[in-house]
């Protein structure tokens, strides 16, 4: 099998992208609807609710990584994806 080496990460590279396309997405629609649009769950139109992710970039000197969750089997959305960790925001937050 093939294995594919990426190339060097920095976090100066990861802090230079991210500054070039600081509002690239911004307004774009990207939920599950949008990428599985035949789904019987999603025909069940629910307000949206706001929520936060972290994106956690670790600096390792000459690179960087990126720190992602397994959600867990058990949950009723999402079960078992890789995600950003974060979640639901409370009203009690700022």
């Amino acid at each position: 099998m093939d294995q594919v080496t990426p190339a060097p990460f920095s976090t100066v590279d990861f802090r230079q992208r991210v500054a070039a396309q600081a509002d690239a997405h911004a307004g774009d629609d990207y939920g599950d609807h949008r990428f599985n649009p035949g789904h019987p769950r999603l025909k069940h139109v629910k307000p949206l609710r706001d929520a936060a992710v972290l994106i956690p970039v670790v600096d390792h000197g000459a690179d960087a990584t990126m720190l992602l969750t397994k959600r867990a089997e058990k949950l009723r959305s999402h079960s078992g994806q890789v995600a950003f960790p974060g979640g639901t925001i409370d009203p009690t937050d700022p």
